[in-house]
């Protein structure tokens, strides 16, 4: 009788081999899975915060704005509603003054910081409505606007006294329709801090600064 070797008779192990493949082609194991979840999440938080970057509070520019406004330096109020055409805060604003109208004793005008994103749909046609309505409207290109002022964002609103100083420069409030109120504080000397600038980044320099990645522009 032919005898066999005794290597015959030995079992093949494939476990090593078969669980050391498997863990080559596995997903990412328990351990791996915080990292991963983090640096998702970090992603997360730095593509959402590129997309609102042009919806954000912005610094109160300094009173040199003044040299932008318009009309006789001297002998009334005047107001300045510094708005952009691609912007959808500085619309709800101009949607307000269309509303509330004109108000008494203020020489209100409306400037608009024309830069390279174009008008929202329906702006041209309100700024058609504002004129028709007694709110001159005037343009000026962004990269004209002088740096030592300090703007950076719309909508802002400006006002200026009888004397021809800043007596407001900041925001319009969360709703965008706090202009009357503040009018009205101030004319009567009362104390109005200035309202947060809340709204879209204007000009390409500051566009680059707050999205770096162009997620939004």
């Amino acid at each position: 009788m032919k005898s066999r070797n005794k290597d015959e008779f030995q079992p093949i192990s494939i476990s090593s081999a078969f669980l050391e493949r498997k863990e080559m082609t596995a997903g990412p194991t328990g351990k791996h899975v915080p990292r991963l979840l983090v640096a998702w999440a970090v992603l997360v938080i730095l593509v959402g915060a590129a997309l609102t970057s042009f919806h954000q509070p912005f610094r109160t520019p300094d009173e040199k704005l003044l040299v932008l406004m318009a009309g006789p330096g001297r002998g009334g109020w005047r107001a300045m509603h510094v708005l952009s055409g691609g912007c959808g805060c500085s619309r709800r604003v101009m949607l307000h003054l269309l509303e509330r109208k004109k108000m008494d004793h203020v020489v209100e005008q409306v400037l608009m910081v024309d830069d390279q994103v174009p008008y929202l749909p329906d702006v041209e046609s309100l700024l058609g409505k504002l004129q028709d309505a007694g709110f001159p409207v005037r343009h000026i290109a962004a990269d004209r606007i002088p740096d030592e002022a300090g703007f950076s964002g719309v909508p802002l609103l400006v006002f200026a006294s009888p004397e021809g100083r800043a007596a407001y420069v900041g925001g319009y409030g969360p709703a965008g329709d706090q202009d009357a109120a503040v009018y009205a504080n101030i004319s009567e000397g009362k104390p109005q801090k200035s309202l947060q600038v809340i709204g879209c980044a204007v000009g390409g320099r500051l566009r680059r600064a707050v999205d770096p990645l162009h997620l939004k522009y």
